[in-house]
């Protein structure tokens, strides 16, 4: 790209302090008509230019002030669009990037910006370069003529302040020209359209454009004029002095040692009594003399004064200023006003643009049009996409299994039918400013879900596994992706037969669902990358790919759903690789993660158990949920598997699953969760999978298995788990968490002290809840009370062998009076004279090693 000299620098100000520095450089010959003829504005092609945001952050990407978003950036090319479109000239956004650098991030200036950018890279050579920062020191946008650099702040990127911008680097000056700015009488132009008139200068001064009227600085006319007020008293100021420090000053100019003869002057140049007063106090004022509300210049009495300078061009003719000029983008009028440019303006950009096209403007969009399918919901089709990490959940693809996609635009999971089929959607988007030919095609391909796909292996069929296809391009017939108007979309429907799932019982006995892929092949739209081995990379780099690898979980209350699916991981490459498995919820959601309202597990096929234990069984956040080791539950966010060694085209499975736990349930009805697979050395990111989990209000239930008990060892015990009322599964798992038991009713007959878990697990829709009960084994205990009721004498049958010590304790259990009677741990039995107890009801106690073993109930009559 070359670039001209920069003949000016044009600084938009919107109440800010700096002035706009115009150059008065004549016109080349030959090159501008200044014509205002419709006839030829219409009579130009359409040009399309790439453009790129910069926005610039502090070193932590954090902003003082607002944020450069993407929505933000596609606010800012639509309001371009909008604005620029009449004149044939559009475009094309390409796409933004986050530049960290604390020094150029507030209070900057475009040279610092572009130094910086120069030498790190920051530039892009095939478009328009936008640098937002949170704030320039000065002004709030700059650039200069026929530049491909503009500096915006990041408030004014929404703003017609923008649009006044990218005016000037098609050449346009400010409405009131360099003249009009002082006034200055050698560059003024003059009010007369008359171009036989002898003073029309339209064409060579002001804004050298013949349908924009002569007008002042409506922002700082005020302003101007106090400061020529001041220069032609000749009191010891320069205009530039008056306009810059006397006219801004907040505090009026009353505390000057000269006050009197500034006052004088303003009197002299015909400044009103009321205005002086004012002036004497406060700074001039912005806008004096146009109504921003009505878009309409609103002069007083001075402007039939023929000895006062107000309201009038430089040699005293009053200006003649329609709304039109008012609302011209070019004039220093409020942001609110700005609304137009005018056919003499439009005719001057294409002329700027016939001029320069070779040196400047040779980065125009070299493809006739860009269609793209979206990645994620702020996707501006940027290549490669730098925006997010999630390649394969598109919003453009989506399934439906019934005829009704185009209205009802949410995914469901495909169901199998033998006779009716599911319904493919895809929405294909036209980024560009052109019409798309009608000749472009959709492929649309299917796979069973995996995370690290192969392309094209895992998706044309090649992928095989007992003789059943795993993938392939759907044969059927589809259209032609139909004309699409620029900025519009179309939406493609495309029948699909799912396969039986019953096929694919020998390869995983879970649910296993499908994923898609969606390709835009065009001559005229080609890829913007070759592409490679990997299906992530391909749609990174590729706005003509999108993926959607999402699992749709429903849990609905008395209807059987599954609660989780299979998907498979594999090794693309020809050669043994190590993978990470990442698992995490959703970075935007907010409210309880799933993985504390749920128990999310991971079962792992003996592939991948192998693989994992292989690398040396690492991982983060989780928990085993068995003793075999094929089953995890997450137990945090970010939970990990890594070093999992897969043998080259190598691929291994897990059944993920959601069982909501009836006790942390909250109001959250929506759920989404992650899983990556990463190379581990190179952190590449080979694909992913999503799950949604919608979960609608059911009642809850308590899993209940009884009380603690207490047995002598070798006795057997029956626990009882209290029925939820509904069709449910009753699991029952030793201290080591293996399953022993599925069933209500478990015996157990333990040989020390043992904790069992009960799980109950709703079978509609996999809400579980967990109770334990403690089996306490009781190696020391009484066995009889002889006789009871008891009048005299008492016989007390114990077991307390093994004991060191060991006695019995007769409480009165009103009283709280107790006697003591030590025991011999050889034998078995004591006789107790308790005749001379009073009659009531006593606790008989064993205690062995000083603690309480066994208690039984006696009355004494």
């Amino acid at each position: 790209m070359v670039l001209l000299p920069l003949h000016f620098i044009a600084q938009t100000i919107d109440d800010d302090a700096c002035g706009a520095v115009i150059s008065g450089d004549p016109d080349p010959v030959g090159v501008y008509s200044y014509s205002d003829d419709p006839n030829i504005l219409d009579s130009y092609d359409p040009v399309s230019f790439n453009i790129f945001y910069w926005g610039i952050a502090k070193d932590n990407g954090t902003w003082v002030g607002e944020e450069l978003t993407l929505e933000k950036v596609k606010e800012s090319v639509d309001l371009l669009n909008d604005a620029f479109s009449p004149y044939k000239i559009c475009f094309n956004l390409v796409g933004m990037d986050i530049i960290k650098n604390t020094s150029i991030h507030d209070e900057t200036t475009l040279d610092a910006i572009t130094d910086y950018a120069d030498d790190n890279g920051y530039v892009k050579s095939n478009a328009y370069n936008i640098y937002v920062p949170n704030s320039f020191c000065c002004y709030s946008g700059i650039t200069s003529y026929f530049s491909t650099t503009i500096g915006i702040r990041v408030g004014a990127v929404t703003l017609p302040t923008f649009i006044h911008e990218m005016g000037h680097t098609l050449n346009l000056r400010h409405t009131f020209g360099p003249g009009n700015d002082r006034p200055d009488p050698v560059n003024c132009e003059r009010v007369t359209r008359n171009i036989n008139a002898p003073e029309y200068n339209a064409d060579t001064m002001g804004d050298r454009v013949h349908d924009t009227n002569a007008v002042p600085n409506f922002q700082r006319e005020q302003h101007n004029h106090m400061a020529s007020a001041i220069e032609i008293a000749d009191i010891g100021y320069t205009w530039q002095y008056a306009r810059d420090s006397i006219s801004l000053n907040p505090n009026g100019f009353h505390g000057y040692t000269n006050a009197n003869d500034i006052e004088l002057a303003l009197y002299y140049y015909s400044f009103t009594e009321e205005e002086v007063e004012y002036l004497k106090y406060n700074p001039a004022v912005n806008y004096a003399y146009y109504d921003e509300n009505t878009h309409t210049y609103t002069p007083d009495i001075r402007v039939y004064d023929p000895g006062s300078a107000f309201f009038k061009d430089c040699a005293g003719t009053p200006y003649q200023i329609t709304s039109t000029d008012i609302k011209n983008f070019m004039a220093y009028t409020r942001n609110e006003s700005r609304q137009l440019f005018t056919v003499g303006q439009g005719i001057r950009m294409r002329e700027a643009i016939d001029d320069k096209w070779n040196q400047v403007f040779s980065f125009v969009e070299s493809n006739p049009y860009d269609l793209y399918i979206e990645d994620n919901q702020n996707d501006i089709g940027q290549e490669p996409n730098i925006h997010t990490d999630i390649f394969w959940n598109s919003p453009d693809i989506w399934v439906r299994n019934q005829q009704d996609g185009v209205t009802n635009q949410v995914h469901q999971n495909p169901e199998y039918d033998p006779v009716n089929p599911n319904y493919i959607y895809v929405k294909i988007r036209n980024k560009s400013c052109d019409t798309s030919s009608g000749n472009d095609i959709l492929k649309v391909y299917w796979s069973k879900a995996t995370i690290g796909y192969s392309w094209p292996y895992h998706w044309d069929g090649s992928w095989v596994v007992n003789g059943i296809d795993m993938g392939g391009e759907l044969t059927i017939t589809i259209p032609n992706i139909p004309s699409i108007l620029p900025g519009g979309e179309a939406i493609m429907e495309i029948p699909w037969m799912v396969p039986d799932p019953d096929d694919y019982i020998g390869i995983s006995s879970n649910p296993w669902h499908f994923s898609l892929l969606a390709r835009i092949e065009s001559t005229e739209d080609p890829m913007a990358y070759t592409e490679g081995n990997y299906t992530a990379v391909n749609v990174k780099n590729n706005n003509n790919i999108a993926w959607k690898n999402v699992n749709v979980v429903d849990l609905v209350p008395n209807v059987s759903t599954p609660i989780g699916s299979v998907i498979a991981l594999s090794n693309p490459t020809g050669q043994a690789t190590t993978y990470n498995l990442s698992f995490f919820k959703d970075p935007g959601e907010t409210g309880k993660p799933i993985y504390q309202e749920a128990e999310v597990g991971i079962t792992l096929d003996s592939t991948l158990v192998a693989a994992w234990n292989a690398g040396g069984s690492l991982g983060s956040n989780y928990a085993l949920a068995n003793t075999t080791g094929n089953k995890l539950v997450a137990t945090g966010d970010s939970m990990e598997l890594n070093n999992i060694e897969l043998q080259a085209y190598e691929y291994a499975t897990m059944y993920v699953t959601f069982n909501f736990l009836t006790a942390e349930l909250t109001s959250k009805n929506k759920f989404v969760y992650h899983i990556t697979q990463e190379d581990e050395t190179s952190g590449e990111v080979y694909g992913g999978e999503t799950f949604i989990i919608n979960k609608l209000p059911r009642m809850a239930f308590s899993a209940y298995g009884g009380e603690d008990e207490f047995i002598k060892m070798n006795d057997e015990i029956t626990l009882y788990a209290e029925s939820i009322n509904e069709d449910a599964l009753y699991n029952w798992y030793d201290p080591d968490g293996n399953l022993i038991y599925t069933g209500a009713d478990l015996t157990v007959s333990p040989l020390i002290t043992q904790t069992y878990k009960l799980e109950i697990i709703a079978e509609t829709d996999g809400y579980k809840d967990y109770d334990e009960v403690t089996v306490n084994i009781m190696p020391y205990h009484i066995e009889s009370l002889i006789p009871n009721p008891v009048n005299s004498q008492l016989t007390v049958t114990y077991d307390a062998q093994g004991a060191t010590s060991a006695y019995l304790m007769l409480v009165n259990q009103t009283t709280s009076n107790s006697d003591n009677y030590i025991l011999d741990t050889e034998e078995s039995s004591i006789g107790i004279d308790v005749s001379g107890l009073p009659t009531g009801l006593y606790s008989v106690i064993l205690v062995c090693n000083g603690e309480i073993q066994s208690v039984k109930n006696l009355v004494k009559q």
